[in-house]
């Protein structure tokens, strides 16, 4: 089941495009080859995990 959070949707883009944009890949592509985002771009599961790990960490985000 995939959730719509537009906050953890942003932080999976930012992340994904830290992670991948040396590499020339676009941050949505990453981002569901990763399976954080479904083919909907709507955050799946793991995707709120990450999120979630990214809000925890990340004071100023």
């Amino acid at each position: 089941m995939a959730f719509y959070n537009p906050a953890a949707k942003e932080a999976i883009l930012y992340y994904a495009k830290v992670m991948a944009g040396s590499w020339g890949y676009k941050p949505i592509v990453y981002a569901k080859r990763m399976g954080w985002l479904d083919g909907e771009e709507k955050v799946t599961f793991e995707g709120q995990k990450l999120a979630k790990w990214i809000f925890e960490s990340e004071t100023e985000f």
